[in-house]
């Protein structure tokens, strides 16, 4: 059992290691007050979710 320990730590670790390198891809979400705050991460100008005639 004392080998789990050991990869536990390590895993630990690799998990905080990848939560970093996350934290540059992925626009964190704010925290919004009153009843509806938009979309949480802000409204995207890039996206168009219309078909164009």
């Amino acid at each position: 059992m004392r080998c789990g320990v050991v990869w536990r730590g390590a895993a630990r670790v690799k998990f905080a290691q990848a939560t970093v390198r996350r934290k540059g891809q992925v626009q964190e979400v704010r925290a919004g007050g009153g009843a509806y705050g938009g979309e949480s991460t802000g409204v995207k100008s890039r996206v168009s979710k219309s078909v164009r005639l």
